[in-house]
């Protein structure tokens, strides 16, 4: 009987033994997995926290040269454009047919107000949005390019008597002219772009250990993405130049983008486009006759506006190919042509960010 008691006990502890076995290892290779996929999250999540300071350096590092370019453009745009003249205050546009209904104005001609600079010499006089100046000073003003010469050509402290329809009345308004100080608009522009500028460069965060994996296997590192091409910044707001450091040397100019006031000062058609500040010497724009102060309104047959338009039409344009340039200088619209920077040239050209 004892034997039989042994006999038994024995295969149940080895039924046991047998049946623990398997469900022993399969933990195992669980506990493997998991740790395996912790360590994969792990090495995942330091690698983005790294990818982005990386980042926010880079724009740490972008933002300092920003600022420092546009602390250098202040002084370009200074050379370029006319300082002095007098100063009103007021955003203008031409008057039109719709115009006379709507405002009940008794002819289509004058200079329709869209906007009154705060504590301006117009603002102090009086003017509202919608008044249309039809005489300044005794002389009519028939268009928004005789308004503004006359302003232009006003002394500062003179003052001036403003005859305006509002509300299909007429008004009289005293008005004591201004000087006008572009040069100072933008050294204060730059300066608040500079109070923008971050001055810390944030470091990468704490990332915790991964556990050891237990015999789990390095999984690959994934090749890092090249980074995007370097570029350069002149303003936070409002008018932008930037300078992009790949493949877009074709012309050698640095340029500016202009838009109300500085556009209606330059006599630009449609108000809108990019000022040349700057033409490299022996440049492909040089050779076209494209000089400092011209705007262009059109490249290749495609209307400019803004920056972005003028980096898309350059970008598309074939290196060494022939492109007609619309420009308006000092109020009269010309055409040149350039032949565009074949990859030699852009390649020895490669020294500044110029466009």
């Amino acid at each position: 009987m004892a034997r039989k008691w042994f006999g038994a006990g024995l295969a149940a502890a080895l039924g046991l033994a047998l049946f623990a076995g398997p469900v022993t290892r399969a933990d195992e290779q669980a506990e493997r997995r998991k740790a395996e996929q912790q360590a994969q999250k792990a090495e995942q999540a330091r690698a983005q926290a790294l990818e982005k300071a990386e980042l926010a350096k880079a724009r740490a590092e972008r933002a300092e040269e920003r600022a420092e370019r546009a602390r250098e453009r202040a002084h370009v745009i200074r050379d370029v454009i006319r300082i002095g003249g007098g100063y009103l205050g007021v955003s203008i546009e031409e008057v039109r047919a719709e115009d006379v209904t709507r405002l009940k104005l008794p002819a289509e001609n004058g200079a329709r107000v869209t906007r009154v600079e705060p504590d301006s010499p117009a603002a102090k006089a009086g003017l509202r949005e919608d008044d249309v100046i039809v005489r300044f000073g005794g002389e009519a003003v028939r268009s928004t390019g005789s308004l503004t010469r006359l302003v232009r050509e006003t002394p500062a402290g003179r003052q001036v008597e403003l005859e305006v329809v509002r509300g299909g009345a007429t008004t009289k308004l005293q008005a004591t002219i201004d000087e006008l100080d572009f040069a100072g608009d933008i050294e204060r522009e730059v300066e608040r772009s500079l109070a923008r500028v971050p001055r810390w460069i944030p470091e990468a965060p704490d990332v915790p250990e991964p556990p050891d994996a237990p015999m789990a296997p390095m999984a690959p590192r994934a090749p890092k993405a090249p980074l995007p091409p370097m570029i350069r910044w002149h303003r936070g707001e409002g008018p932008m130049a930037f300078f992009f450091e790949r493949g877009q040397r074709k012309l050698g100019i640095g340029y500016q983008e202009v838009e109300g006031q500085l556009a209606q000062f330059l006599k630009v058609p449609g108000g809108k486009g990019v000022l040349v500040t700057e033409v490299e010497a022996d440049s492909p724009a040089a050779k076209g006759g494209v000089k400092a102060g011209d705007v262009i309104v059109k490249f290749a047959g495609r209307a400019i506006e803004d920056g972005d338009d003028f980096r898309d039409a350059v970008g598309d344009a074939e290196p060494g190919s022939e492109a007609t340039i619309g420009i308006s200088r000092e109020g009269r619209p010309l055409e040149v042509k350039v032949t565009l920077a074949g990859e030699r040239e852009r390649r020895r050209m490669r020294g500044g960010p110029t466009t």
